[in-house]
């Protein structure tokens, strides 16, 4: 396997572009109405980077599950406590009529279950932020905490269970978890009630199973790329699929019910194919990719993720 360092600057370009869609699509609901798909590119970059990292430390013997979770709290709560806490001490001191049932949310959002919170209290996530909460975006992190919360369990059923046994078939494990959550969206769909399905941690993690499955087996699928999948022909492909990205955040409706019958669950297809295609053509090397403001963005995705949609509720307050 090859070093994790190998792709680190291609990880944080691609997280660039998710964030960037992300705070285009809560700054302009309306002209990049898709940009919410960055969480869903967010959440398979989760699955496939957690993948290629335990398998790089399981082979090399240094898979500890303590150490895995202290290192996910301190990544994840120091800089979502500081968050928090600022905001609310922001309106306690200038909008304190706005705190009501902050300490049901804070609870949510601490112990990881946003997500099932924002779900029983009716909160849609297409509303106008200022109808809300500025915490409305936590919902994802609720999602992947629960993720991460059971991946050492479902990663040692692939290795101690199924991997000696099936080999490499062993995969099919968590495609069918990622078949069952797509599914699972699909049938529990309502069109005029989407929160079920929007923020549900089963109905969502299909993206982030997705990412699994390509982290576990993209060291095989690589020595097997077509041609047209390396060298510079590879770079103007993923350079089109860049373009697509694009096109995606402005053209798709949050609310399209296309989507949540298979269609959320092919895009994130699409983005596998992505990281797959950038790795084959190498184009985490290329002048693009290790442009310093992208860099930077990428590297820092997960703080913009928390301070910009509070920012931009408190300048709508304003």
């Amino acid at each position: 396997m090859k070093s994790l360092h190998t792709y680190n600057m291609g990880i944080n370009f691609l997280r660039a572009v998710s964030i960037v869609g992300i705070v285009l699509y809560h700054v302009f609901p309306f002209a990049m109405k898709g940009g919410f798909l960055g969480v869903c590119f967010f959440f398979l970059i989760s699955g496939y980077l957690l993948a290629r990292q335990s398998e790089f430390r399981w082979a090399e013997g240094r898979y500890n599950i303590r150490q895995y979770y202290m290192k996910k709290f301190l990544r994840i709560y120091p800089a979502l406590y500081l968050m928090v806490m600022s905001v609310i001490a922001f309106f306690t001191l200038f909008h304190r009529e706005l705190l009501l049932g902050v300490r049901e949310e804070t609870a949510s959002i601490f112990l990881g279950y946003n997500n099932w919170w924002q779900m029983m209290t009716q909160a849609s996530y297409f509303m106008k932020m200022t109808e809300h909460s500025p915490f409305t975006h936590l919902w994802y992190l609720g999602v992947q905490l629960q993720l991460y919360l059971i991946w050492p369990l479902l990663f040692a059923v692939y290795k101690k269970c199924l991997e000696p046994r099936l080999g490499g078939k062993s995969v099919l494990f968590f495609l069918l978890l990622a078949l069952a959550s797509t599914v699972a969206m699909g049938v529990m769909y309502q069109p005029l009630e989407v929160n079920r399905v929007y923020y549900g941690t089963d109905t969502r993690s299909f993206a982030f199973f997705i990412g699994v499955c390509l982290g576990l087996c993209e060291d095989t699928w690589q020595h097997k790329a077509p041609a047209i999948f390396t060298g510079v022909i590879g770079k103007v492909l993923f350079y089109l699929s860049l373009l697509v990205t694009c096109v995606l955040f402005f053209v798709v409706n949050g609310e399209a019910s296309w989507l949540y019958r298979g269609g959320m669950a092919v895009i994130c297809l699409f983005f596998a194919f992505m990281i797959y295609l950038m790795n084959c053509c190498h184009f985490a090397d290329s002048s693009v990719c290790g442009n310093k403001v992208g860099q930077w963005i990428g590297r820092y995705s997960y703080l913009i993720y928390l301070w910009h949609y509070p920012l931009l509720f408190i300048f709508h307050l304003s």
